[in-house]
């Protein structure tokens, strides 16, 4: 076996196996957008029924809000008259 002959296997630094844990253990952290959404899934699962009972009173609001709007404007266009 000659020095440079096509056979010739440089050296590794690092083992296969190390290598390999290392991918495995970057693959396994967890990112932070990970952990937001998986937090306010369980936040959703535990607490749902104050969560849907804030939807409806937003609902209600918006609702409200644009029957004013509506009066109001119909008010002003008898105004003008």
């Amino acid at each position: 076996m000659s020095f440079l002959s096509e056979s010739y296997d440089r050296p590794k630094l690092i083992e296969t196996k190390v290598i390999k844990k290392i991918i495995n253990e970057q693959n396994s952290q967890v990112s932070f957008d990970t952990k937001v959404k998986n937090y306010f899934i369980s936040f959703i699962k535990i607490h749902y029924k104050v969560v849907i009972g804030v939807i409806f009173i937003l609902a209600c609001l918006y609702w409200r809000y644009n029957e004013i709007k509506k009066r109001r404007k119909i008010s002003e266009e008898y105004e003008k008259m």
